[in-house]
């Protein structure tokens, strides 16, 4: 489990993410393929841009 958090960054990293499919994926129980780009990004916590005007936050959050 130690390395667990690492793979989405990972697979995302060498452009296998949006390929692969896996049960919960996309947040359906059959693991939905079908990403948009906004969701290979996270995106910044609230408190972060309340501290920051200089951040905007990421396109499609």
């Amino acid at each position: 489990m130690y390395w667990e958090g690492h793979r989405r960054q990972d697979l995302i990293r060498f452009g296998k993410y949006k390929d692969m499919s896996w049960e919960w994926k996309g947040g359906s129980a059959i693991g939905n393929t079908t990403l948009s780009d906004y969701q290979l990004i996270f995106p910044i916590p609230n408190k972060e841009l309340k501290s920051n005007k200089n951040l905007s936050q990421n396109p499609g959050y």
